[in-house]
């Protein structure tokens, strides 16, 4: 079915922007970051659901030089070789509040 990112956000340093309320799913990525990408940008992303997304490293979500805000957010069901569900490198402050895990079956 080939390459298939859901969201990729670079360059958004302001904490101003939101990712909200949607469902990113089935999404795929032969390298990192199957279902959302960001780099050098710092959203909230509240109220999403992950799922069946893969990936190289960071199947639901990749994150780099970056400081996201996960906040009641939903993950299941993602795979990856290197952070099925998240992976965030040199990504100081990052929180994760409220969320949930489900390992894929």
């Amino acid at each position: 079915l080939g390459v298939r990112r859901g969201v990729f956000l670079i360059d958004a340093p302001s904490t101003e922007v939101k990712v909200e309320g949607f469902t990113i799913a089935n999404c795929l990525d032969d390298s990192i970051g199957g279902g959302m990408m960001i780099m050098h940008s710092n959203p909230t992303i509240k109220d999403c659901i992950f799922t069946n997304n893969e990936a190289i490293g960071g199947g639901a979500f990749y994150a780099q030089h970056s400081t996201p805000n996960i906040v009641d957010c939903t993950f299941t069901g993602n795979s990856s070789s290197a952070g099925g569900a998240i992976l965030a490198r040199d990504c100081d402050d990052t929180e994760i509040t409220n969320c949930s895990f489900v390992i894929g079956t």
